[in-house]
This record gives structure tokens, sequence and C-alpha cells, in this order.
């Protein structure tokens, strides 16, 4: 098995999240009439899916069966592609992530992602931010629910050691999926995220990824 580097999409690839959550809970609330609780950042499972299912049982509602929830993923990825056709701006890359999957190829690694999302948004928000994806790994929340087994599924899908790889997330529930599959957590974000990613076990916080050579060092401090 090899080491491998993993990225969140959301806030970590793509400046994606403040829109993202606004087309999310829209969708909801158009499809099934369900709001979406405040405090959904809190919970213990963040993913598209986990979410949608939590908030239904909250608002007692039924869960939805699985055409519901594809449904739902499908209105998720039109409202954000009305989005981007409004607002282009909001859907623009994290500094230096265009070109990260090249650096850490460059320099021994293999790439995958793992996001919470769903695949149709995902895919949508990856394209309009300029992130190249053909040739890498994608788990999203359409394969599976729990954020440490979509991690798993990336891994996987690179024959990724998991202790001897990373996985770069800009939430404390990355951190709790890394520390879930033991692959060790690098934060993505500015100083105010630094303390909460720290201690859901960041083993480093970075801004972006426009400096190539830090970051690389600091996959190497990752190894000894």
């Amino acid at each position: 098995m090899t080491r491998a580097a993993v990225f969140d999409i959301d806030g970590t690839l793509t400046n994606t999240f403040d829109v993202d959550i606004e087309c999310y809970e829209r969708a909801v609330r158009e499809v099934l009439g369900v709001r979406v609780p405040a405090d959904w950042h809190e919970w213990d499972e963040v993913t598209d899916s986990a979410i949608l299912h939590r908030a239904c049982r909250v608002r007692g509602h039924p869960a939805p069966d699985p055409a519901t929830e594809a449904h739902i993923a499908g209105r998720l990825a039109d409202l954000l592609e009305g989005a981007l056709a409004r607002s282009p701006e909001r859907f623009g890359p994290v500094p230096g992530a265009r070109e990260v999957f090249g650096v850490l190829r460059a320099a021994g690694w293999r790439v995958a992602m793992a996001t919470g999302a769903w695949r149709p948004s995902a895919e949508l928000k990856l394209d309009a931010a300029g992130i190249p994806r053909a040739s890498v790994p994608l788990a999203t929340s359409s394969d599976r629910s729990a954020r440490r087994e979509i991690l798993g599924l990336a891994l996987e899908s690179v024959d990724g050691d998991p202790s001897r790889s990373v996985y770069f997330g800009d939430g404390v529930w990355d951190g709790r999926a890394a520390a879930a599959v033991g692959c060790a957590f690098i934060g993505v974000g500015g100083p105010a995220r630094e303390p909460a990613l720290s201690q859901t076990g960041a083993r480093a916080v970075i801004r972006d990824f426009k400096d190539a050579d830090a970051l690389v060092r600091v996959l190497l401090e990752l190894e000894r």
C-alpha cells in the first residue's frame, strides 16, 4: 500500500462553502418542505446524506427513500448551476488548489478526493473552480453516508495506507473522519479556524496551497 493525500472539496479545494449551504437548504425545503436546523454543523455526522436524514427525524418527517434523495441531489446541482451563472465569483478555487494534485504527484504521493457532498454538486463545483478531476478518484455522499466511510473509500481507490496518508479538510468533521480511519489530518483555513482544527487533531493548519515547497515539507514532517 502507498501514501496518499486525500482532499475535501468545499472550503478546502473550492471557496464554495457558503453557496453550497444556501443551495442545499433550499433544495431540501423545496422538495420535502423540511427546514434544515441551523445547528447542523454541530452534529456528529456532517454529509449531505446524513444531514438530510437527521433533519427529517428532527422535523418529524419520514426518511427519504433513495429515489427522493437522488432527486434532492439533482435539485441541489440545478440550484448551484443557477448560482454559478449569476455569481461565478462564489465558485473560485482556494489559492493553489488547481496545481496541488500535480505538486503532490511529483513528490510521490497518490491523490484522491473525499467529500460529504453528493456527486452531482461536487463535480459541478470542481469544474466551476477549474480543479482538474479527470484522473483523480472521487468519493462522495452519493457513495456512502458517513464521512469516515467516504474517506475510507477514497483511500481504497488509490490503494492508500491510512497510516501513511493524510486528509486535507476545513471542518472539524474532517478531523474526526481522519482519526476514525487512522490517517493524519491537515486543516485548511485562516487563523480563525486554527484553534478548532488543531483541537480536532490537525497536525498542521495551512491557509491554502500557494506555497508548494512548504506543503511538501509539511508532508515530509508527517513521515518522521
